[in-house]
């Protein structure tokens, strides 16, 4: 069964009995019920994936501790020797007696070794 012939074949239910719509009504609620389907798509295609990043980007930051060596989104590589907590930033030693205060939102990822 086709999704274009559901209104042909529904047309007989909604027009029996007293009270029922009019077939006019049908296509209207069917065009109705077409955009839902489309805003349902839109958030399993596009906003779950969005948050499910959002939330791994969360957790790799929260996870971050001395030692580690990262990549911030300007493409710095670097290893965090300090951690402040206060104005959520850390600094990273870039090169040897180089360090540079970054926020914790510029850390792109974490190089695993």
């Amino acid at each position: 069964m086709l999704i274009y012939e559901l209104p042909r074949l529904c047309n007989g239910i909604l027009t029996a009995g007293n009270g029922a719509q009019k077939p006019q009504d049908f296509n209207q609620l069917l065009f109705i019920g077409m955009f839902v389907m489309i805003g349902f798509s839109f958030y399993l295609i596009i906003m779950r994936p969005y948050k499910k990043e959002q939330s791994e980007k969360k957790r790799l930051l929260e996870n971050l501790k001395k030692g580690d060596k990262v990549v911030t989104i300007g493409g710095i590589h670097g290893v965090v020797v300090e951690i402040e907590e206060a104005d959520n930033s850390l600094v990273l030693e870039v090169a040897k007696n180089v360090r540079m205060k970054f926020l914790r939102g510029a850390i792109s990822t974490v190089i695993k070794e």
